[in-house]
């Protein structure tokens, strides 16, 4: 397991290397325009249950109710850097043992700065929670993996959605691990 940490320096690195030429680069698109407005949102209101000014009115609740105030307190493009490295970081354990284990975590990173580049950063802040959850998976920790699952949830719903297909599979078919599998699919259904 250590050799597998040594070998996800790399792999940390690279990821780190593309979250900061996304800090300098920040890229304009169009989710990233609703990733700044919810940052706004929350910066100058806080916790509001409807806002009016986005398409004649949405409920913030069923959105997220983490990565507003992360993109209040941090900014999208900031928090989109860290998401992009923390993936990463915990891509690397989740990874260790298996073959090719610096590839595979190199692929998650991209797929992170993807997701990240595109504007998706509230997906992506679940995608760090949905990660932490599948490593308490592993390690058997069905408490810490509910509670990760219902952060994964409240960052991003759809991360949540996410998960619990992950987790449909250790329910089914491996008994070993059953328990904190049910333990994740129930901290999701809690945060949704």
């Amino acid at each position: 397991m250590i050799a597998g940490l040594r070998t996800g320096r790399l792999p940390v690195a690279f990821a780190v290397l593309v979250g900061a030429a996304y800090l300098v680069a920040a890229p304009h698109t169009a989710d990233l325009a609703a990733q700044a407005a919810r940052a706004d949102l929350f910066h100058r209101s806080g916790f509001v249950p409807s806002w009016s000014g986005w398409y004649g009115g949405v409920p913030t609740a069923s959105y997220s109710l983490i990565t507003p105030p992360l993109l209040g307190w941090i900014g999208p493009i900031a928090l989109g850097a860290l998401s992009i490295a923390a993936t990463a970081a915990l891509a690397v354990p989740l990874l260790a043992g298996t073959s090719r284990a610096t590839i595979g975590t190199i692929a998650v990173s991209i797929t992170a700065a993807l997701n990240v580049v595109s504007g998706r950063t509230t997906f992506a802040v679940g995608v760090v929670f949905l990660l932490g959850a599948l490593l308490a998976l592993r390690a058997r920790r069905g408490f810490v993996g509910a509670a990760l699952g219902v952060a994964c949830t409240f960052a991003s719903p759809v991360a949540g959605v996410v998960l619990l297909v992950v987790v449909a599979g250790p329910i089914l078919v491996d008994p070993d691990r059953r328990r904190a599998a049910i333990a994740v699919g129930s901290g999701v259904a809690v945060g949704d």
